[in-house]
């Protein structure tokens, strides 16, 4: 820490040598974090696209007054990506999943389970990282 006094003698600044300031410790700065083309100048949160990845929930379930039961998951809809729901509709009982029940009136732990799976069926996010899947 460096202390300059003005020549009134009564005022003074401090300047440090360290990247930081306000108790916030910041990434000593390097020749690539100047480069987009390079992964360490990339934001750390949407990594360099501008746009945080994701998946959107209206996309996935764009009609949240429709049952699992009913079609509610877009992408699971028709014959063949419907056998994705079928392991959720035929065991749903064991562990007691509604799902006559809406979208829009299950319980978060009920969606979670929706989007996450359990032992009795892969859940949607599961259906997203099946290699070859086309409706990714």
């Amino acid at each position: 820490m460096i202390a300059l006094f003005y020549v009134d003698g009564i005022d003074k600044k401090f300047f440090s040598d360290r990247f930081e300031l306000d108790g916030v410790t910041f990434t000593e700065p390097s020749v690539n974090f100047f480069s987009f083309n390079n992964p360490f100048g990339a934001c750390q949160t949407c990594e360099g696209f501008g746009k945080i990845l994701g998946i959107d929930e209206d996309l996935v379930i764009p009609d949240k007054s429709l049952s699992v039961y009913e079609g509610a998951i877009a992408p699971w809809r028709g014959e063949v990506m419907s056998n994705w729901a079928k392991p959720l509709l035929k065991n749903g009982i064991k562990f007691d999943f509604p799902i006559h029940r809406p979208y829009n009136e299950l319980t978060q732990k009920q969606r979670d389970l929706l989007w996450n799976g359990n032992e009795y069926f892969e859940g949607y996010t599961c259906f997203l990282q099946i290699p070859g899947n086309q409706n990714t």
